[in-house]
Formats: structure tokens, C-alpha cells, sequence
């Protein structure tokens, strides 16, 4: 064995800090950024919270740039608009049901429920052919064809057009309280663009098992109003 001796040996030898595992004092990390005020907030072992985005939802100055170059085709589709109403206030209501059904099942098939039209006006008229693989398609659907055919229409109350009430999940009355400051932004523009707006902001704010669904019917409700109404504020 060698009788050679190092201090590596001697437990009792001065540290020389060179195996030092604090790391190197924070003033000399001057070029780092600070702590996340998130961070700070989380709890130990949690990844911070989500920060929220801080820029608006949909920038109005866009939507409008949007409407002035169509401005054309908007007047068109509102005489068109007109038209309809008239037709279809000439019309009975089996006609106007059987409209809503067909413009359901087309948008069952876009959601990806797939419901046959027989299927969808057997539930509609009769409350039968569910089954436990439809039952919530089936649900979703009826709900869409009452609403294309009849009750307020969204201006009236987001709320009371999405069937939303005080035991409703907080979460879900807190969206339709976003979507009506989202569409208080965009009073002034076009019935038919706050109609798209309201259709992009509900698949964004509202509860993913129904939002294609609900936010389709409500923008084809609010866009109706063009035939006779030219001003649009949502209500809570």
C-alpha cells in the first residue's frame, strides 16, 4: 500500500468550496428572468396555473374589415333573409317542422351523431327509438329542432335560448356570460356577422359535448332576425 498522503483522505480538511452543490449565488444570475408570479401562487409539486390570454376574443377591427368587403353579398342575403320569412310565415307548421328536421339531421351528420331523419322525427313527434348509444345525439337534436322552430331567439337571453338555469353547472353559466360580452363588442356590425361571431365563440366558450350543436342553431336563430330586426345585443 502507498504511503503517499492526500487531503482527499482527511475528513478533516478545510473545504475549498470547489465541491460546493448550492449552486452559484443568485446575484450572479442577473441575466435570468424572475420568478413567474404563476409559479409562485402554485402549489408544491403543481405546475403552475394557465395565465389567461389578456387580447380580446375576436377583434372587432377584422370582423368589420370583413363585412365592408362583403357588403354586397350581405345586402343580397338580407333580401334574401326577407323572403324566406315571408314564405315560411305563409306556410303551416308541418312544413316549417319538416324544414327544421331536415337541417337537423344534415347537422347531426357535421357534429358526428348520424341520425336518419325518420329516426330524429320518430324522437321529435313520439319521444321513441332511443336507444342507449343515441340517447344523448337523440337529446342534442330535439333540442335543436325546438329551438329552429320555436322560444326566444338568442337576443332575448343567451341563457334562457341555450336552456341554461341557476342549477346549471357554474362553469356553463360562466361561458354564456362570455359569449354575451363577446357579442356586446360586435353590436354595431351586421346581423349575419354577429351570427358568425356568435357560431365561433360558443365552439370556443361552451361545453364540448354540445357546443357544435348549440352554437350552429344559435347563429342560424340570430341570423333570421336580419329579416326584421337590423340590431343585436346578446343578453346574460
Amino acid at each position: 500500500m502507498s504511503g503517499q498522503y492526500s487531503d482527499w483522505d482527511d475528513p478533516l480538511a478545510e473545504d475549498t468550496g470547489h465541491d460546493d452543490d448550492s449552486g452559484p449565488d443568485e446575484d450572479d444570475l442577473w441575466f435570468l428572468p424572475g420568478p413567474d408570479e404563476d409559479e409562485e401562487d402554485a402549489p408544491p409539486g403543481f405546475a403552475p396555473l394557465p395565465r389567461a390570454n389578456r387580447q380580446s376574443l375576436f377583434e372587432v377591427t377584422e370582423w368589420r374589415a370583413a363585412q365592408n368587403a362583403l357588403s354586397a353579398d350581405l345586402a343580397r342575403l338580407t333580401q334574401i333573409f326577407g323572403e324566406l320569412d315571408l314564405r315560411l310565415r305563409e306556410a303551416g307548421q308541418g312544413q316549417r317542422q319538416r324544414i327544421a328536421l331536415r337541417e337537423v339531421t344534415d347537422l347531426s351528420w357535421w357534429t358526428g351523431d348520424r341520425l336518419s331523419a325518420e329516426k330524429l322525427g320518430l324522437w321529435v313527434a313520439l319521444r321513441v327509438g332511443s336507444t342507449e348509444d343515441t340517447e344523448q345525439a337523440l337529446a342534442r337534436s330535439g333540442w335543436a329542432v325546438r329551438r329552429l322552430t320555436s322560444g326566444p331567439f338568442p337576443a332575448e337571453g343567451v341563457a334562457a335560448f341555450l336552456e341554461r338555469g341557476e342549477e346549471s353547472d357554474p362553469l356553463d353559466m360562466s361561458a354564456t356570460t362570455d359569449l354575451a360580452d363577446v357579442m356586446a363588442s360586435v353590436d354595431a356590425l351586421h346581423p349575419v356577422v354577429q351570427a358568425l361571431v356568435a357560431f365561433s365563440a360558443w365552439r370556443i366558450l361552451g361545453v364540448e359535448q354540445s357546443r357544435d350543436t348549440e352554437a350552429a342553431v344559435l347563429a342560424a336563430r340570430h341570423a333570421a332576425t336580419v329579416a326584421f330586426n337590423s340590431g343585436f345585443q346578446l343578453k346574460r
